[in-house]
């Protein structure tokens, strides 16, 4: 009986050996090692719902055991995965597959480069020769910004005849910068410092047509993705494209407005991907004050004349608001009550009648203002009843 069972147990590890080793023979034969694979992401077919099943699927068409080991979706879309050399041929014959790349480990050279180069003994790299100016330095890395003091070139001769490049801010234009990368403000300051006149921001598919109100260092216009797409064409076709920026006014009434921030309140939700969108929405930035229908009014008046005021020149500030009605139809007269004779008040109708539960009636307030002098406030009320019912709203000025 013992010696039944010593045959059996020696057959069942002859067989988990012989296994092993089919195994390890296959795995020596057709030896995996890691690729990159670039995918066109445009190219999706319509059965996916997202990118990441379209790469599954792909892989798993020529390998039941590959896994994706990362995702790439900033710089290059795609993944990487550790495949045999047949499968990586197979994949390159997938749509969407724009290429298959080995991976390829790069060892550092060196950590002293001025030694690496033999450096170490000058101070410049032409010595007193005079060639420094015949030097091109190429800019390759977008990592690498032309403004740094590494490539000041004060002191240096023109640029070299050899140059048959073109320089990105040219002296004496309007130059175009895409939004992003860096603070709004910064790229007026930069193309300040290298000659230009004027800057176009352009959005891009980041920012789509939001805008914001910023202070440049020269005269610049912000645009939308739409317009910035028209005037890219515009100055890629043209010959000799020209440009003008003019203040045109401050623009009232302008549709749609106020609008939603483009970081602001957007879905899916990035923690929790199964909140597609959010249940309640506002502007949180770039709105003005007569946009929104608030209760209260806040209303900033210009000093007309310096600091002190004493101007005879009057300000006249105009705000529109919707009044809803939540009981019963009513007829609301409307009162107001101010702390500054200076300021006169008038509302346009004066009388709102109701027939109607939610019913909305809208209304206009005029303030007309003498100058004061700056830092002045003073407040008043606006109230609208029908005898049993009052609502009220709080008014504010300050003199700017």
């Amino acid at each position: 009986m013992n010696m039944l069972i010593f045959k059996c147990l020696q057959m069942a590890f002859l067989l988990v050996f012989s296994s092993r080793y089919t195994i390890a023979e296959k795995e020596t034969q057709h030896p995996k090692r890691t690729y990159i694979i670039h995918m066109d992401k445009f190219n999706m077919p319509a059965s996916f719902d997202d990118h990441l099943q379209w790469y599954d699927s792909s892989l798993k068409l020529v390998s039941e055991t590959a896994e994706m080991l990362y995702t790439y979706k900033h710089v290059a879309h795609g993944f990487s995965t550790r495949l045999t050399t047949q499968e990586a041929d197979l994949l390159t014959k997938q749509p969407g597959i724009l290429s298959v790349i080995p991976e390829v480990r790069y060892e550092l050279h060196t950590t002293r480069t001025p030694e690496f180069l033999g450096l170490e003994k000058t101070t410049t790299l032409l010595g007193s020769y005079g060639k420094q100016s015949e030097v091109i330095v190429g800019v390759i890395d977008t990592g690498v910004w032309p403004e740094l003091k590494s490539f000041d070139d004060t002191g240096l001769g023109p640029v070299p005849s050899s140059w048959k490049g073109e320089c990105e801010t040219v002296s004496g234009k309007i130059v175009i910068c895409d939004r992003g990368g860096n603070p709004r403000a910064e790229k007026s300051l930069v193309v300040k410092r290298a000659g230009g006149i004027g800057m176009i921001l352009a959005n891009k598919e980041d920012y789509g047509e939001e805008l914001v109100a910023d202070s440049y260092l020269l005269p610049a216009a912000a645009l939308g993705e739409k317009a910035s797409n028209e005037v890219k064409k515009y100055v890629s076709s043209a010959p000799k494209p020209t440009a003008k920026i003019a203040f045109g006014g401050t623009q009232l009434g302008v549709q749609p407005s106020p609008v939603v921030a483009a970081f602001s309140s957007r879905g899916p939700n990035i923690l929790t991907p199964k909140i597609l969108k959010p249940d309640l929405i506002a502007p949180g930035i770039k709105y003005r004050v007569e946009d929104l229908n608030y209760p209260s009014f806040a209303v900033p008046i210009d000093t007309a004349s310096g600091v002190k005021g004493g101007s005879h020149k009057s300000t006249t500030v105009q705000y529109k608001r919707i009044l809803t009605n939540v009981g019963n139809p009513a007829t609301y007269k409307v009162s107001v009550s101010s702390q500054s004779p200076s300021v006169k008040i008038t509302v346009e109708p004066q009388i709102l009648s109701f027939k109607a539960l939610n019913e909305k009636k809208s209304y206009t307030v005029t303030f007309t203002s003498d100058s004061m002098p700056s830092g002045t406030t003073s407040f008043a009320h606006l109230e609208w009843s029908d005898g049993k019912h009052k609502v009220t709203s709080p008014i504010a000025f300050s003199w700017t």
